[in-house]
């Protein structure tokens, strides 16, 4: 298809003036071209889905661009052009128990944490932390660099034991050590916050079956 739209996409080569790195190099252009940068971070999840599903249909492309020096002052260098990529909804939730993180991806229920998040944005922990602070409690993109990666949700059964633990049933579980049923669930207890596996975030995932 001849004059594909090209969608622009401009990564950061400094940190900001509110991060505490302020003006050290982030080394982003260098760290996707090399898929350390698995993705990025962006507001208006709904307009990036469209973007990203008019490049995935052949529409249009994702042409990734730096500022060669002042932001809007200088020319836009691009570093690496996709036709594909892949999209999840990304939801920050922050539990108050023991300060742990969570988030829906897809309105789901996932296992991601802020660690590996930040690893695969590009950023160490800390420096993710400062850059997104506060974290944004609207939906966001997660546009992933590949579309042959993406961040699990928890399946069925898992997700309704997650929103009975909101509704207040938190479970504490044992789990079966030995055998051919190694790793498989043996029985519930209750529990208070402080133990529930699901406000700590140390859940599993299995079936019914």
């Amino acid at each position: 298809m001849k004059n594909k739209k090209t969608y622009v996409l401009i990564v950061s080569i400094n940190f900001p003036k509110t991060h505490k790195r302020a003006g050290a190099p982030t080394g982003f252009p260098t760290s996707i071209i090399f898929e350390i940068k698995k993705h990025t971070l962006r507001k208006n999840y709904p307009l990036w889905k469209k973007r990203v599903d008019e490049i995935n249909a052949g529409r249009a492309v994702l042409s990734v661009r730096y500022w060669e020096g002042l932001p809007y002052r200088s020319k836009q260098c691009e570093c690496i052009e996709f036709s594909r990529l892949g999209i999840q909804k990304l939801q920050y939730k922050h539990f108050n128990y023991n300060e742990n993180h969570h988030f829906l991806i897809d309105d789901l229920e996932s296992p991601l944490r802020m660690p590996e998040l930040a690893i695969n944005d590009g950023l160490l922990l800390d420096d993710f932390q400062e850059w997104f602070k506060p974290m944004p409690t609207e939906p966001m993109a997660i546009i992933h660099f590949t579309d042959n990666f993406t961040y699990p949700v928890a399946d069925p059964f898992m997700q309704r034991k997650i929103e009975e633990c909101r509704a207040g049933k938190h479970i504490k579980r044992k789990w079966v050590s030995t055998g051919e049923d190694s790793g498989r669930l043996d029985h519930e207890e209750t529990a208070n916050a402080e133990e529930c596996i699901f406000c700590n975030g140390k859940y599993i995932y299995l079936s019914e079956s």
